[in-house]
């Protein structure tokens, strides 16, 4: 079970910037953007160093399949990362003991 299981809001430390703070790595922070992969926002011609997503913790507006999920991104990221950059994709795995 989710240690956030039922809880509405998040507290005012629980946020990407204070997970960088806390390592001593808030200098690297840039910005953070929430997005549906199923739906790009961006003009043609626009690159990223790095890809990082949490899946897990993104609410959705479509219900769909991880595997279209992960055919999404993979487009995603042929289209706007370029070459040499990363992408990140965080699977948490819960099996009970």
């Amino acid at each position: 079970k989710a240690s956030r299981k039922n809880q509405k809001w998040r507290g005012p430390d629980e946020n990407i910037r204070a997970n960088l703070r806390q390592y001593g790595l808030e200098k690297f922070y840039l910005d953070v953007l929430v997005s549906d992969a199923s739906k790009p926002s961006w003009r043609k011609g626009t690159y990223f160093d790095a890809i990082i997503t949490d899946q897990s913790h993104v609410p959705v507006s479509l219900s769909y399949h991880l595997s279209d999920m992960f055919f999404d991104l993979l487009n995603f990221a042929a289209e706007t990362l370029v070459l040499g950059g990363r992408l990140v994709y965080w699977l948490p795995v819960y099996t009970p003991e």
